[in-house]
């Protein structure tokens, strides 16, 4: 009886987790119908730089997360980016991570923006840093450019000891 009541909350748990994927996926289409066609593409763009870095780093041996860092995607913009252009894709990005199916933490968060970024022309550098904490240490990641955070609360970064360069 006991294994039985256990599949069956296993069942249950199933089915909200897939209703809310349904919900999030739903989400995400209002918003694509939404916007204009440009702008179509690029929250697409980064949902799915989302969706694939959040994978890459859950299974690095299945599909490789060098690919993350190296940039191999030629960039899309023809001329030098404005900071309207900047401010648009973010706009975007966040539409897209608000709406996506998968959780992201900082760190695939940061990568995706950063592969969105660089495909639009604006150099962004990642930076990681830890800091004690209640529990024991703890881990973060943003985006800077220039001496400007991109992504995140200035004050919440800045409480971080950032990982020294080495290459």
């Amino acid at each position: 009886m006991r294994y039985s009541t256990s599949v069956r909350e296993a069942r249950q748990e199933a089915e909200l987790d897939l209703r809310e994927q349904a919900r999030c996926f739903g989400r995400a289409l209002r918003v694509l119908r939404g916007l204009p066609p440009t702008d179509r593409r690029i929250f697409a763009e980064c949902w799915w730089a989302l969706l694939v870095c959040r994978l890459r780093l859950k299974y690095p041996k299945a599909l490789r997360a060098d690919r993350l860092v190296s940039g191999a995607r030629t960039p899309v913009s023809g001329g030098s980016p404005t900071s309207h252009d900047e401010k648009r894709v973010l706009r975007l990005f966040a539409s897209a991570h608000a709406s996506h199916l998968l959780a992201c933490s900082c760190l695939p968060r940061s990568l995706a923006l950063a592969a969105v970024l660089r495909r639009h022309g604006i150099e962004t550098r990642l930076e990681v840093g830890m800091r004690r904490g209640r529990g024991g240490l703890e881990g973060h990641a943003w985006l800077e450019s220039g001496a400007r955070v991109i992504v995140g609360d200035g004050t919440h970064v800045r409480s971080f000891q950032r990982f020294e360069r080495v290459a």
